[in-house]
């Protein structure tokens, strides 16, 4: 076997392992500054927003591996990319990534209105709370 079959073959071993955490797979090929992770949850959202809120409806599979993507992105907030300055900081990063895994679970479950109602409601109360905790630290 050579060693890039060797590389790649223990590189598929890695991500199929279920002890690899989304966020770790996150850190280790993502951008590497909160704000950049920031910008891609951005695009996150716009994609969910496109999927479960518009006429028809998008691809419930797709929408399901985009929150979770989303919510791989949050788990830096209480890891490594936790800012202690901000009151509620990584709370609120725990938070917004338990509501966008429900809406990864409900879309995965083909069930589309219940996926659009929790991204619906939960854009407000989640990014919203996140975005004011940030701004009052005056960051």
């Amino acid at each position: 076997m050579s060693r890039a079959s060797t590389a790649t073959a223990l590189l598929l071993v890695a991500c199929a392992s279920p002890t690899a955490a989304p966020a770790d797979t996150a850190a280790a090929v993502g951008p590497q500054t909160w704000l950049r992770h920031m910008e891609q949850l951005d695009v996150h959202c716009s994609e969910l927003h496109r999927a479960l809120l518009q006429s028809p409806q998008g691809d419930l599979k797709q929408a399901a591996a985009t929150a979770q993507q989303a919510a791989a992105t949050l788990a830096l907030g209480y890891g490594r990319f936790e800012n202690q300055q901000v009151p509620g900081f990584a709370r609120y990063a725990r938070d917004a990534e338990s509501w966008l895994l429900q809406v990864a679970l409900e879309a995965r479950q083909h069930h589309g209105d219940l996926a659009a109602d929790l991204f619906r409601t939960g854009r407000e109360r989640h990014c919203t709370a996140c975005h004011d905790a940030y701004e009052r630290a005056g960051r």
